[in-house]
């Protein structure tokens, strides 16, 4: 590699393999700049690639990536590829999942001549990779911990709806998208299949379990803590027929919860007391939860009088 004026990672994503490799990566280029470039959100452009740039390619490449590289290739310092999983190789795709084999073929292995052609050197996760691309010149890099600066306690809000509210988990996914934009603190947890996995994969810090039989719930719930439950009740026949359960679900967990302002809850919560009743309008609900993460002392109270409500044989309002 020659002199680099400035080192350029072309990533897909934030993903592990840019987290755990790349303070090593950049160690090679002390003092030189960084530029990362996510190819799954930015078009290949010639005008991103300058003369005297060191280009790192992480795992994935496009064709329009391909592309601006071989026009530019003559004016780079240097090309490298970084893996972190055999994906030079297509034998190693036999038994995987047809649907994964087929993602690693289309962004890696469908690559492989061209990468070899190419990238004057080969980085690596692991000391079998190495072995095993020794004649290709395989490098070998070493994981480094991720560190994560978190400033403030965050504030854990829950859904623990089965999938008979698919409705509410469908309802629940605006509000809590804005939610989590406006508070950077929370992290959101519901139960779900994977159709509600894609539902929510465009909301950061959200986590989507699977359901759980009544006895592991009852377990879970004991011995897992929470800040704030969710208990959004639509209009729906099947709905007319529930129980107040929530609340002994979330009161289990130390949470406060925020309820439909309709039956059961609608004479059973205590409004502001031990939980708070909400129309089913989104941005109140918005505002509700809010209002919640941001005070503390008035989550601190509503538990207090969850806890005592529970402990009581009476449980009337």
């Amino acid at each position: 590699m020659g002199e680099a004026r400035r080192l350029v990672l072309l990533h897909e994503h934030d993903n592990p393999s840019l987290a755990y490799f790349e303070s090593s990566i950049c160690e090679r280029f002390a003092g030189v700049p960084v530029k990362k470039i996510d190819i799954a959100t930015t078009a290949a452009n010639f005008n991103l690639i300058e003369s005297g740039d060191v280009v790192v390619i992480i795992r994935y490449i496009t064709f329009g990536w391909r592309t601006v590289l071989q026009a530019r290739y003559r004016d780079l310092a240097g090309l490298a590829y970084f893996m972190d999983d055999d994906l030079l190789d297509p034998g190693v795709l036999v038994g995987l999942p047809q649907g994964y084999a087929r993602r690693l073929r289309r962004k890696a292995v469908d690559h492989a001549s061209w990468l070899r052609t190419y990238c004057s050197e080969l980085w690596v996760s692991t000391p079998s990779l190495c072995a095993k691309y020794v004649k290709a010149g395989a490098q070998l890099l070493e994981a480094r911990p991720v560190a994560v600066e978190v400033k403030e306690s965050p504030v854990r809000v829950v859904y623990h709806g089965t999938l008979s509210h698919r409705a509410e988990i469908v309802w629940l996914h605006d509000v809590m998208k804005k939610v989590i934009e406006r508070e950077p603190r929370v992290e959101f947890q519901l139960f779900g299949d994977a159709k509600v996995g894609a539902l929510y994969r465009d909301v950061p810090r959200v986590l989507v379990m699977h359901t759980m039989s009544w006895p592991s719930y009852l377990h879970y719930s004991s011995t897992h803590q929470a800040d704030i439950g969710l208990a959004p009740l639509l209009p729906a026949r099947f709905n007319h027929a529930r129980g107040p359960v929530k609340f002994f679900d979330y009161a289990r967990m130390g949470a406060v919860g925020i309820y439909s302002d309709v039956e059961p809850y609608k004479g059973f919560v205590r409004q502001a007391v031990d939980g708070l009743l909400i129309d089913n309008e989104p941005e109140h609900w918005v505002a509700a939860i809010c209002q919640l993460v941001r005070d503390e002392a008035l989550r601190a109270e509503m538990k207090s009088s969850v806890r005592a409500r529970t402990c009581r044989s009476d449980l009337s309002v």
